[in-house]
């Protein structure tokens, strides 16, 4: 959740910035953590880098109109780079892992992936791709892999310990609203209640002062952290 709402704010700030000076940028995140296989949640995550992948990369080197093999190899390239171009340490390893589950997806369980009800493969997905976020950030293997065995209680502490507790009744209401916010049910309760009545207008100016006059006093508050994605 920190990842997305760092990058996908960072973003959203861009396309407004870049609106008030006359340049319309699309949408670089719609929804990613609904996403239903991890080909999709590509689709859906940092639209722009895939964008670029696909036009300078994946349909030059043929796309998908060569035969299987030249197919798999083309889609091992582009997540092979894409891991690559994030330039941290594991980032290669961390390509080639969604590489692995995008070619898979395609060509070896497509059909299983198609019975499983459309509420796991949600879940599923987004265990795959929180697994993943983990050799994304590790600057090593055993980092990766130790990081790993702590969230699934492979640890002398327990799959819990006092200070998780501590983090979560600590910041308990935070995460509740980031998981809420990850999904399009916030975004479309808001819609309705605040845009298509032109008459409340008003109530969402209002709205959106006191959301920034809060986020203002949390960053006053807190300790100095820079943009998280900066590091990729």
């Amino acid at each position: 959740m920190q990842l997305y709402f760092d990058f996908s704010g960072y973003s959203d700030m861009a396309i407004g910035l870049a609106s008030i000076f006359g340049f319309h940028f699309g949408k670089n995140f719609d929804e990613p953590y609904t996403s239903h296989s991890i080909s999709e949640f590509w689709r859906r995550w940092h639209i722009s880098l895939g964008a670029w992948f696909r036009d300078y990369v994946y349909i030059p080197l043929g796309g998908n109109r060569v035969d299987t093999k030249r197919h798999i190899m083309n889609l091992l390239v582009v997540w092979l780079l894409t891991g690559i171009w994030h330039g941290n340490t594991l980032g290669f390893i961390w390509g080639l892992y969604h590489g692995f589950f995008v070619i898979g997806e395609k060509y070896f369980f497509h059909d299983l992936h198609q019975r499983i009800k459309p509420g796991l493969q949600v879940a599923l997905t987004n265990i795959i791709v929180f697994i993943g976020w983990i050799f994304f950030f590790s600057p090593t293997i055993s980092d990766a892999f130790g990081l790993t065995g702590r969230l699934l209680g492979i640890h002398a502490s327990g799959f819990i310990s006092r200070q998780t507790i501590y983090y979560l009744l600590g910041n308990g209401l935070i995460v509740i609203a980031g998981i809420l916010c990850c999904m399009p049910v916030i975004i479309n309760g808001y819609k309705k209640i605040f845009m298509m009545n032109k008459k409340r207008m008003i109530f969402h100016l209002i709205f959106q002062v006191i959301l920034l006059i809060i986020c203002i006093a949390y960053m006053i508050g807190s300790t100095y952290s820079s943009f998280l994605y900066f590091a990729f």
